[in-house]
């Protein structure tokens, strides 16, 4: 499971570059967590873009939330890394399989952009909820309210 956060930080490479023109001193400040009612939650928002031979580009608003406890279940780094290593499960997941392509390809097609804020409704929710038991992911379509639901142990989730 160690290899899963150096596999996201390669999978993040080809988003860091269009990054370039962003204030990264104030990025790099800015707190990703904020502690409110005795959880950490994280809220972001991102614009992805995909376009490859044969199929209609895809442009997608999403909207990623994740708590947890702020005491005794989880540290805000791990918070944070599995956060976004399962926000980009997911979406390469779905999206890699929608188009069909291996995931190299689709990696070489995606273009992100982080938001500060939703513009409207996001077209895709990604919620993460994380408790002493385990984690709940969530994925919901917002066009046609439709969701997907799945809830793993921790024992579940790190096994080898």
């Amino acid at each position: 499971m160690r290899t899963v956060p150096l596999c996201v930080l390669f999978l993040l490479l080809p988003v860091a570059g269009q990054a370039q023109n962003a204030d990264w001193r104030a990025q790099l400040r800015a707190d990703l967590v904020t502690v409110r009612d005795g959880k950490m939650m994280l809220e972001e928002f991102g614009l992805y873009e995909l376009a490859f031979p044969g199929h209609d580009p895809i442009r997608m608003q999403v909207k990623v939330s994740s708590e947890a406890p702020v005491a005794g279940v989880i540290s805000r780094d791990n918070f944070i890394a599995l956060t976004t290593t399962w926000t980009m499960t997911v979406l390469i997941t779905a999206m890699a399989a929608q188009f069909e392509v291996p995931v190299s390809e689709f990696m070489d097609a995606l273009k992100m952009q982080e938001l500060e804020h939703a513009i409207g409704t996001p077209d895709l929710e990604l919620n993460f909820v994380m408790t002493a038991e385990g984690m709940e992911v969530e994925a919901v379509n917002t066009s046609d309210g439709t969701s997907e639901r799945s809830v793993m142990r921790w024992a579940e989730l790190f096994s080898t």
